[in-house]
């Protein structure tokens, strides 16, 4: 295991010797995390930015592309019609790529379009590509990966099953490598014909970035990170804790860096075992970028970006005002410029410039390896994110790479690597990744071969400009064994059994010893190694170091994996659903590394085509209800879940509705509804067309009614299938009569009239009934009842007159009025009287 990783961490070197190093310096470095400058886009900066070879900074802010003089201050402005989140791709000449939402590409230099924008299918969020011939490659939400000759005309377009968001990264040969939301990761040739197809388990965002041993690693919404071989096959894959959308970089020591929905930067090796986590406080979607030392720096969506050491320690975190989706690009004065998305874009002190490895990339877009005809790496820094691969004249080109020797101990050993470009050149040998002393030139050469002489030698080449990395050189000092047979990977149920199987050649017996992850099998020394009754933690990585008197050598690694039962993490939960509705029910099953059917069923009994994860019903109705559970298979057999219970239910019937009613002032009344439903029932009810408060039972009870509790009433009865109104029911108040005025005593003269007059108030008609003494009923034939009208008066009228008034609510009787009518004097009293008699003396 330690062998084979070793190997694939030759791209990365301790290059803190070179000379260029010197951009370096001891206050910087006591300096970084401080802000250089600030400026402020008037626009969300969700783009990332590229640096031109002027050192102008271009990035996109909302609609307009931006550029920027190294010093923070703006140089020009270019208006696209739709935001702008596929970041620049800038060439030598100053000439900007990008595309936009509006469906367009465009070509700007200082400002200026240089030809008519070249119109997709759809958004472009993917970043562009540029190859050595000037060809631009880009993506669009049409399905479809373009190839756009100089001057804005298509040479083809490579039609996928979904968006293409994830940006092209150029590779060997030529080769495009690149996602898409159908679930592939894509090889294209340059022609636009498809080499091969790796299927991941969701949607591809990430974009993919390049191993200088060919191995591609690319992220999923599936939550992991894949290394995928040269010729499309799983190499190994990395789960995380949620969707990744970030992009990779490859750290100098082969480590490789992403970001994911989990809240976390994951470091991993090559051989795909995880080395560290960082968590922050929110997504990370940004990709990372990795400097000389190794300190690797991106942005998260709780509004920070980080700064984090090669051990996973955090240095220090930059705080914006907003979302940090931009990935940073770091130039090689030590400047690290980011956008963020409250509208600015900053300029940060790092540590130093970029590490040299073979791939920094940035989110959503590539950055460019070069190759010449014979597949030599032109630039092991590429340009920054969507930027292009050199065109035209190339300052550094490896001409004849160091090939590959087998000598036997105490012979002679000569590697070499030729290089065309400007001088001076500086030369630096590298033996699996270590810095061989004094071997700086551009031959190395060893007179005295020994075991420790063998392994993969590298060249690194650089004059003040660029560095490039020669491809690995292995170095075999025959004496140890050969391995000629590899133990394969393989993939069985639980409870099985599996062989391993290693073959070395050697001039000697051979020992073998079998490693799991990397700890020792003890007793496990033969070339075939048994595994019985397998269990879930048999899985992982298995190799065999087979070795002889000369030394020892390390299998490849073979990868086990023991499918159980498909486990189901997340059973599917009742539902109630109204007729005419649509429910989904849905479960969720542990990551698998083999495929897992579906199949649902209602009391038992198979649904024809319900064979996925969710299962929706449209326009339920009655039959449909019942006990829904899924039935998950794989290659070890079923899970079935809990059972899901669908209830199907209706709209409320109203069986009596609220009647109209009379009621009394002050007296209590109510109104009543009744309804059957297949559930709880609300109810609401209303006057004229306002809810009444807190009356939400089906009986609306008026403890005290009031003349202006009369008017329509009607109620809203409800359950969760739907809402039904009742008839409305008049509510009539009536007022029992009230004397206002009484009748007044009154003195009356024989033979004449008086009049009693009462005034009331009360709900009309009012009926008026004139009594004598309590007793007697008087006949009153006055037009006005209220009035009693007493003709012709003589003294056995005189007593107590009371009226009673009455309504249909109630009646009232009057205080009395007192009538008093005198006896009339006789003759001899009037005579008396007229005479002055008097009774005097």
């Amino acid at each position: 295991m330690k062998v084979i990783e070793h190997i694939q961490r030759i791209a990365g070197f301790l290059a803190f010797g070179m000379s260029w190093l010197v951009l370096i310096s001891a206050q910087g470095q006591q300096n970084n995390g401080s802000k250089v400058w600030e400026f402020d886009a008037k626009n969300r900066v969700s783009s990332s930015p590229t640096v031109g070879a002027d050192g102008t900074i271009y990035v996109g802010a909302g609609n307009q592309l931006v550029a920027l003089y190294p010093n923070g201050k703006e140089k020009w402005r270019f208006s696209a019609q739709g935001a702008i989140l596929s970041s620049p791709a800038v060439d030598e000449k100053g000439c900007v790529y990008f595309g936009s939402l509006d469906h367009k590409v465009y070509a700007v230099n200082n400002g200026i379009q240089l030809w008519p924008a070249f119109t997709t299918g759809g958004p472009i969020y993917s970043s562009p590509a540029v190859d050595e011939e000037g060809t631009i490659y880009i993506g669009s939400d049409d399905f479809k990966l373009y190839a756009i000759a100089a001057g804005g005309k298509q040479k083809w377009a490579f039609l996928t099953g979904g968006y293409v968001r994830s940006s092209p990264s150029i590779g060997a040969g030529g080769l495009l490598y690149f996602g898409s939301f159908d679930s592939g990761v894509y090889a294209v040739d340059k022609g636009g014909n498809e080499i091969w197809k790796f299927e991941t388990g969701h949607y591809v965002y990430s974009s993919p970035a390049i191993d200088v041993d060919g191995t591609i690693y690319v992220g999923s919404v599936d939550k992991s990170l894949y290394a995928i071989n040269s010729n499309g096959s799983k190499k190994w894959s990395y789960a995380t804790g949620s969707h990744i959308y970030s992009s990779p970089a490859i750290g100098p020591d082969g480590t490789i860096y992403i970001g994911s929905w989990d809240n976390k930067l994951h470091a991993v090796s090559p051989a795909g075992v995880p080395k560290w986590t960082f968590a922050t406080g929110n997504l990370v979607q940004s990709a990372p970028v990795v400097d000389l030392f190794g300190t690797v720096y991106f942005g998260s969506d709780e509004n920070k970006i980080y700064a984090v050491s090669p051990a996973g320690n955090k240095l220090w975190a930059f705080v914006t005002g907003s979302l940090v989706r931009s990935s940073p690009l770091l130039s090689r004065q030590g400047v690290l410029y980011c956008g963020s998305e409250d509208n600015h874009l900053y300029a940060i002190k790092a540590l130093s410039g970029p590490a040299v490895s073979s791939w920094p990339l940035f989110r959503g877009g590539p950055n460019i390896m070069a190759m010449n005809t014979n597949n030599s790496v032109v630039s092991s820094w590429p340009m920054f994110r969507g930027g292009p691969s050199r065109r035209g004249r190339v300052l550094l080109v490896i001409t004849n790479q160091p090939q590959k020797l087998l000598v036997t101990v105490g012979h002679a050993a000569s590697l070499s690597v030729a290089v065309s470009g400007a001088g001076p050149l500086y030369y630096q040998w590298l033996l699996n990744g270590t810095n061989i002393p004094n071997a700086k030139d551009n031959t190395l050469s060893i007179t005295n071969a020994q075991i420790v002489h063998a392994g993969n030698y590298i060249a690194i080449i650089s004059n003040t400009l660029e560095t490039v990395i020669s491809e690995p050189a292995p170095l075999t000092v025959v004496t140890p064994p050969v391995i000629t047979l590899q133990p394969v990977s393989q993939t069985n149920i639980v409870g099985s059994t599996i062989s391993f199987r290693a073959q070395a050649e050697s001039k000697g017996p051979v020992t073998y010893g079998w490693f799991f992850q990397t700890n020792s099998l003890g007793g496990e020394t033969n070339q075939d190694l048994t595994l019985a009754n397998l269990a879930p933690s048999h899985a992982g990585d298995y190799a065999v170091v087979i070795g002889n008197s000369a030394g020892a050598v390390t299998s490849a690694v073979a990868k086990l994996n023991v499918v159980g039962l498909p486990e189901i993490t997340q059973q599917p939960q009742n539902q109630v659903g109204a007729v005419g509705s649509t429910v989904a029910f849905s479960m969720e099953t542990a990551k698998s590394i083999v495929p897992i059917s579906y199949q649902w069923r209602l009391n038992g009994t198979n649904i024809p085509g319900a064979n996925g994860p969710k299962w929706e019903i449209k326009n339920v109705q009655p039959s449909h209800g019942g006990n829904y559970t899924v039935a998950a298979n794989n290659m070890a057999g079923t899970t079935v879940s809990v059972g899901a219970l669908l209830t199907v239910t209706m709209p409320p019937i109203i069986t009596t509705h609220p009647k109209s009613q009379t009621g009394v002032v002050d007296r209590a009344i109510s109104l009543g509804v009744a309804a059957n439903s297949a559930g709880p029932l609300t109810y609401q009810w209303f006057f004229g067309t306002s809810a009444l408060t807190n009356a939400t039972g089906n009986t609306l009870a008026i403890a005290k009614a009031q003349t202006n509790d009369a008017g329509p009433y009607f109620v809203v009865v409800s359950n969760v299938a739907g809402v039904v109104t009742s008839a409305t029911a008049a509510l009539s108040i009536l007022v029992p009569p009230a004397v206002l005025t009484p009748p007044q005593n009154q003195t009356g003269a024989f033979g004449k009239s008086v009049v009693f007059t009462v005034s009331a108030s009360g709900t009309s008609p009012l009926d008026y009934s004139w009594r004598f003494n309590d007793t007697n009923f008087l006949a009153n034939t006055n037009p006005l009842p209220q009035n009693l009208v007493l003709s012709a008066l003589v003294p056995e009228q005189s007593g107590k007159y009371t009226v009673v008034i009455t309504n249909s609510a109630g009646s009232i009787t009057s205080a009395p009025a007192l009538l008093t009518v005198p006896r009339p004097l006789s003759v001899w009293e009037r005579a008396k009287s007229f005479f002055g008699g008097g009774g005097k003396k």
